[in-house]
């Protein structure tokens, strides 16, 4: 869940299924949750807390472009975060013909 939904944000909207996305493209390629915890509400605390291991992504040696994109799926501030069709468009992942299918080769 994203801070804002574990906070009980009022109008969350679809910011927080672009959060999902980032949490699933992390799982795929580390084969570990970004905000793992024993029980949920030690994940709701990492959550909220914002801890998450970069570390085990970027050990990955993935595509910078696509790494930064996971970044900005997870940012933590929605203003931060990639929650539109036009800010995924705007990531250097999806211009021009930086876009391969090759970067979701490893996962």
């Amino acid at each position: 869940m994203s801070p804002e939904i574990i906070r009980g944000d009022e109008n969350v909207k679809g910011e927080s299924d672009y959060w999902a996305l980032g949490v699933i493209l992390y799982l795929a390629y580390t084969k570990l949750c970004p905000f793992d915890g024993d029980n949920a509400f030690v994940i709701f605390d990492n959550v909220l807390e914002y801890k998450i291991d970069w570390n085990l992504l970027e050990a990955k040696k993935i595509n910078p472009n696509l790494l930064e994109f996971i970044k900005g799926l997870l940012a933590f501030d929605i203003q931060d975060r990639i929650c539109s069709i036009k800010k995924v468009k705007m990531s250097p992942l999806f211009q021009g013909n930086n876009l391969s299918y090759s970067i979701f080769i490893n996962l």
